[in-house]
Parts: structure tokens; sequence; C-alpha cells
């Protein structure tokens, strides 16, 4: 029977066989180009995405952009992935919060962090739910590109359009002639249009077209846009949110700062407000657009304590234009006296 101190050198020797065969070959080499199965990997993240499994997708659109490089839709489109898994993690863990689960609730902030560093919002929520200082996040990613909502930079000028087709089509020869590219959500069913329209831009071209087939778009970098078909549902899963602190000088105290809260919730359906009252401030999570108009709001708000202006005008009249206008009527005048006209004796004549 051989003993185990036999086999050493021959486990010892494989040993150094097989690390000098991987020192010989050096790092792994990058996957030669192949947009065909790059495409094919993107049909299966946008599949993945539609059934929810965005760390999946993320993966798909990894191998999607290693295959083909010289496509930026792949990590464009990778990008949207990591802000929708960030946003579904925040979302949860707001959910836990406000059913009284903090511990869940840290961890789904946790995790946002973890593909964001840098989320104000998750920082502050992650704080809320543990009561301490927010930690290093153990995963450390770049810094993203679209961090914030990008806009869309058109090319400028006046276009002309003829065209009967297929909806998706619309939107490609749009995104076209003004050097953007259209990208569709799972949920944007095409049909037949009929679209014409002589000598528009972009703004105008762009919302007939998403009038016409009840759509909305997010952008998601300054030439490329998503377009998706507009319901609450999609709105709630795909628009990207921005975070906008606001401070309110003028608030006499917490009440004012809860019935401005209330009121942003109410006009805008906002989910997603954080009051400090000792700051005197509103920190308010809501997609670009809403923020812009609840910004609006909330500075014609705090212009001040409401005021009331009164416009007197105070007029006098002599006596004289009284008697002349006929204002001052007489308070006495004499009538005929029935008593004494009775208490007179009469002569009654007989014939």
């Amino acid at each position: 029977m051989l003993s185990s101190r036999h086999f050493r050198p021959v486990i010892l020797a494989g040993a150094i066989f097989f690390a000098a065969s991987a020192a010989a070959q050096g790092p792994a080499a990058a996957p030669r180009p192949d947009p065909k199965k790059a495409e094919r990997s993107y049909r299966r993240a946008t599949r993945l995405m539609s059934e929810g499994r965005l760390e999946d997708a993320s993966t798909a659109l990894e191998k999607s952009a290693a295959l083909d490089p010289a496509e930026p839709g792949y990590l464009t489109a990778k990008e949207y992935v990591r802000q929708r898994r960030i946003s579904e993690h925040v979302d949860r863990g707001d959910e836990y919060m406000s059913s009284g689960r903090p511990a869940q609730a840290a961890a789904e902030y946790r995790a946002a962090l973890a593909l964001d560093p840098e989320n104000a919002y998750a920082l502050q929520r992650f704080q809320d739910a543990t009561g301490t200082r927010a930690p290093r996040p153990v995963v450390v990613l770049e810094p993203a590109g679209y961090a914030s909502e990008p806009d869309l930079a058109p090319k400028p000028g006046l276009q002309n359009f003829d065209y009967r087709g297929d909806a998706r089509r619309l939107f490609e020869t749009i995104a076209r002639a003004y050097g953007l590219t259209a990208v569709f959500d799972e949920s944007f069913a095409s049909r037949p249009v009929r679209f014409r329209l002589d000598n528009v831009d972009f703004a105008t071209a762009f919302a007939a077209a998403r009038r016409m087939t009840r759509a909305f778009y997010i952008p998601l970098s300054t030439t490329q846009f998503l377009i998706a078909t507009d319901s609450v549902d999609n709105r709630r899963k795909l628009e990207r949110l921005s975070l906008r602190t606001f401070y309110v000088p003028d608030a006499a105290g917490p009440q004012d700062l809860q019935e401005m809260a209330n009121l942003l919730r109410t006009m805008f359906d906002i989910r997603f407000i954080s009051l400090n009252n000792a700051a005197s401030t509103l920190t308010v999570r809501a997609p670009g657009r809403v923020l812009d108009v609840a910004e609006r709001i909330l500075t014609g708000l705090s212009a001040g304590q409401p005021e009331v202006l009164l416009d007197l005008h105070i007029y006098q009249i002599s006596e004289t234009g009284a008697k002349q206008y006929g204002v001052s009527l007489p308070l006495q005048f004499t009538a005929c006296g029935a008593e004494q006209q009775l208490a007179t004796p009469r002569t009654l004549v007989s014939v």
C-alpha cells in the first residue's frame, strides 16, 4: 500500500506545470468582435428585462458590449438597467421603512449604494434606517456617465415628413432625421400610422408622434432615447428619478412644511418626500420634469406671507351740493287736517 507522501511530488509537479501554463498564456484575451452574437445577447437581455431579471440582463448586456465595442447602444442599455436596479432597491427600501421594517430597508439601501456609491438619497435613507453614518460601499464602481438625467441634443433644423407605415419605424425615421437613435421597450406595440408634417423642428415632430401613438420617452443619452407605451405602471417602472432639496426659509414651522409636502403629493403624485424641520428643507425624489414644475410652485409659495391690497377712494360732498342733487329731502310738510274740517259747522241749504 502506497503512503500519501508518495503522491506529494506528483501533485507539486502538476501544480508547477499548471502555473507555468497560466503564466505563459498571460491575461485572458478579449473575445473577438462578433456583431451577430452581440445582437442575440442584446435580444436576450431585452427579454430578461421584461421578465424583471435585471441582474441577468446586465450580464447579457456586458457580453454584447464586449462582442461589439463599436456599438454604444449596448453600454447605454447597460446603464439604463443599472439605474432600474438602483430604483427598485430604493423603492423596496422605502416600502420596508413605511411598514416599520428598518433592517430589511437598510439591506435594500446598501444594495443600491453598491450599484451607485454617490446616490445621495440612498445614503440619507440608509442613515434613517440604521441611525448611523452610512458605511463605505463594499463594491466600488466607476462613476457613471449618466448619473444625472441626460437631455437630448437633436440636430437643429426643420424637416418634412410624409410617412406611412408602422409606429416603430416612424420614431426611427424621426430620430434619424435629427441625428438621434430610438430604442423601444417591450411594452410598445407597433401599429400602422400615417404621419405628415412640413417644416417642423424635432420637438414638434416628436411631440406629434408621441400623441399619435400614445407613447412617452426616456432620454438614455444625448443622442439616444427609449420609447414605451404611456401608462402609469410604465412611468413608475421606467422613468428616471432625480433628487432635489428645496430650502423653504418662510416656513413658520413643521406644519407649513407638512402642508407643502401634502400639496406636492396631491398635485404630482410624488411618493418620496423627506422633511427636515430643523433645516427647513424638503427633499423630493421624482422625474426631472416634475421637479421643475414643483420648484416653480414652491418658489411662488415661498414669496412671503399672503397680503391683501385695499384700494380706497374717499369722497366729500358739500351741503350745497347735496341740496342741488336732491339728496337732502324735507323732513316736515303740511297736510290737510281731517279732524279740523269735521269740527267746522256746515250750513245745509234746502230747496
